[in-house]
C-alpha cells in the first residue's frame, strides 16, 4: 500500500472514531430539556421536615409498610397505630423502595427527606421524558415541549409517599418498547426488557395488568412478534409475579395476586356518607367513619379476622349496599368519571378543598381542556399513525376503570397525565399547522 492509500484508509478509520460534529437541532433541543429541568427544580423544591411524627404513625400505608420492612418485621402493619400482622394491602415494590431509603437514610427525618428528592427528580424525568416520547413517537419534539410547560403550568402533584409520579416514569419509558412492538419485531433483549418493565410495573402498580392484557392481544392482532415472543411477554410478568402470590398464599393460605384492598376500597367510596371525591370524604368525617387508619373499631377487626378475611367483609358489605342503592352508585360513579376527565365540572363541591396540592381550578382546567383536546389529537392520529394512537387507547381506557368505583384522587391521574396532555398538545399542533401553512416543527423526527 502507498503513502496514498494508507492516508485515505487513516482518514477512514479517524472517521470512524473522532465524533461527528453535533447537529444544532441536537444542541438546541439539548438546551431546552435542561431549560425544562430548572424550571421544574424551581418549582417543585426540595421542602424542609421538621418535628415529623414517626413514619410508622404518618397515616400513610406506604410509609407504615416500609417502615415494617426496614426495622426486620416483614410486610406488615400498614396502619401504622396497631400492629394488624403481615399484610398483602400495597403492591410491593415502592414499599420496598422507600425501605430501603429508610434503612440508609440513618434517621427518619434524613429519609422523608431522601423521599423527596428522590421524588423531584422522578418528576424533572418525567418533564424531560416528554418530548423524547413525543419525538419517537412521531408526534414531533415541541409537541412533548408543550405537554412539558402544560404540566408545570398546571403545577400536577409531586407525590413523595405514594407510587404515581414513579408508576408514570415506568409507563413512559415502557411506552417506547410497546410503540416499537406494535410496529415491528424486538430483538431478543428487548422483548425481555420489555416483558420485564411489564412485570416491574404491575409490582408497582397492579391496574397495569388491564393494559398489559389489552397490549398483548393488539401485539398478537398487529403480528409483529412470533407466537413465542408473543408467549415470552406474558410469562415473564408472570414469572415476576410468582414469588410474591406464593407468598402471600403462605401468609393468608388464600391466593391474593398483588394486593387485597379492593374490598376496603369500595367500601369506603361506596356508602350512605360517601361523596364522589376522597379529599371531600376526609373533611366531611366519611373517612374517619369507615377506615382502619382512623377508626379503632375497623382496624380491631383487621387485627381479629386477618387483613384478606377482612377486606373480603368489607367487599361484601360495598357490594350489598351498592344493590340496594343503584341510583347513588351510579351518580357516584358518573361524577368520579367526571371529575378525572372533566374535574372543571364539579368545581363548585370541590371548592371546600382547600389545599393547593389536593385541589387546584388552575389545574382541573388545564386537565378539563387538554381533555377534549387529547380526543381531537387521538382521532387525527389514528388516521396518520394507528399505532401510536392505540398506545395512547391502552392507557387512557384500561388505566382509569378501577378508578371510577373508588373515590375520586387527583394523585390517580398522574401516572396516564403524559397520556392526555401529549395527544392534546397534538391536536393544537396540527391546528396550528393548518392556520399557519408555513408552520413547521424544528427537530421533529422523521
Amino acid at each position: 500500500m502507498d503513502g496514498a492509500q494508507k492516508s485515505i484508509a487513516k482518514t477512514k478509520m479517524l472517521s470512524k472514531v473522532v465524533p461527528v460534529k453535533m447537529q444544532p437541532r441536537h444542541v438546541i433541543s439539548g438546551a431546552v430539556l435542561a431549560l425544562l429541568a430548572v424550571a421544574t427544580l424551581v418549582l417543585y423544591p426540595v421542602p424542609h421536615y421538621s418535628n415529623l411524627p414517626p413514619l410508622s404513625q404518618c397515616g400513610y400505608e406506604s410509609l407504615a409498610l416500609a417502615s415494617s420492612l426496614a426495622h426486620h418485621r416483614g410486610f406488615a402493619d400498614p396502619f401504622g397505630t396497631f400492629a394488624t400482622g403481615p399484610s398483602a394491602l400495597l403492591a410491593p415494590a415502592f414499599p420496598a423502595f422507600l425501605a430501603f431509603i429508610i434503612s440508609h437514610a440513618g434517621n427518619e427525618q434524613a429519609a422523608y427527606t431522601t423521599m423527596a428528592q428522590w421524588a423531584t427528580l422522578i418528576v424533572v424525568f418525567q418533564i424531560c421524558l416528554m418530548p423524547l416520547l413525543a419525538r419517537y413517537l412521531g408526534l414531533g419534539f415541541y409537541t412533548g415541549v408543550g405537554a412539558s410547560v402544560l404540566w408545570l403550568v398546571a403545577r400536577v402533584p409531586r407525590e413523595i409517599v405514594w407510587e404515581q409520579n414513579y408508576t408514570g416514569v415506568l409507563i413512559m419509558v415502557l411506552t417506547f418498547l410497546a410503540y416499537a412492538a406494535l410496529r415491528r419485531k424486538l430483538q431478543t433483549v428487548w422483548l425481555v426488557v420489555c416483558a420485564a418493565l411489564w412485570g416491574g410495573l404491575i409490582l408497582l402498580c397492579p391496574v397495569a395488568l388491564l393494559a398489559l392484557a389489552a397490549w398483548v392481544v393488539l401485539v398478537h392482532l398487529a403480528g409483529t412478534q412470533t407466537r413465542v415472543q408473543t408467549l415470552v411477554l406474558v410469562l415473564v410478568p408472570v414469572l415476576m409475579l410468582a414469588p410474591w402470590t406464593l407468598r402471600n398464599y403462605h401468609r393468608f393460605h388464600r391466593l391474593v395476586l398483588v394486593r387485597d384492598n379492593l374490598g376496603l376500597e369500595l367500601e369506603i367510596s361506596n356508602n350512605s356518607c360517601a361523596s364522589f371525591s376522597f379529599e371531600i370524604n376526609q373533611l366531611n368525617g366519611c373517612f374517619a367513619q369507615h377506615h382502619p387508619n382512623e377508626n379503632f373499631g375497623e382496624v380491631s377487626r383487621v387485627a381479629e379476622l386477618g387483613e384478606v378475611a377482612y377486606n373480603q367483609q368489607r367487599l361484601h358489605i360495598a357490594v350489598g349496599w351498592i344493590e340496594g342503592h343503584p341510583g347513588e352508585f351510579a351518580a357516584l360513579t358518573a361524577k368520579r368519571v367526571a371529575a378525572f376527565w372533566l374535574p372543571s365540572l364539579l368545581e363548585s363541591e370541590q371548592a371546600e378543598i382547600r389545599d393547593p396540592e389536593a385541589h387546584s381550578v388552575l389545574r382541573d382546567a388545564i386537565v378539563s381542556l387538554a381533555s377534549i383536546a387529547a380526543l381531537a389529537g387521538l382521532v387525527v392520529m389514528w388516521r396518520r399513525n394507528r399505532a401510536a394512537c392505540l398506545i395512547f387507547v391502552v392507557w387512557l381506557t384500561t388505566f382509569p376503570v378501577i378508578y371510577y368505583i373508588a373515590a375520586y384522587n387527583e394523585r390517580y391521574r398522574i401516572p396516564v397525565q403524559w397520556a392526555i396532555l401529549l395527544p392534546a398538545c397534538y391536536a393544537v399542533r396540527q391546528l396550528l399547522k393548518r392556520l399557519l401553512p408555513g408552520h413547521s416543527e424544528r427537530g421533529e423526527a422523521s
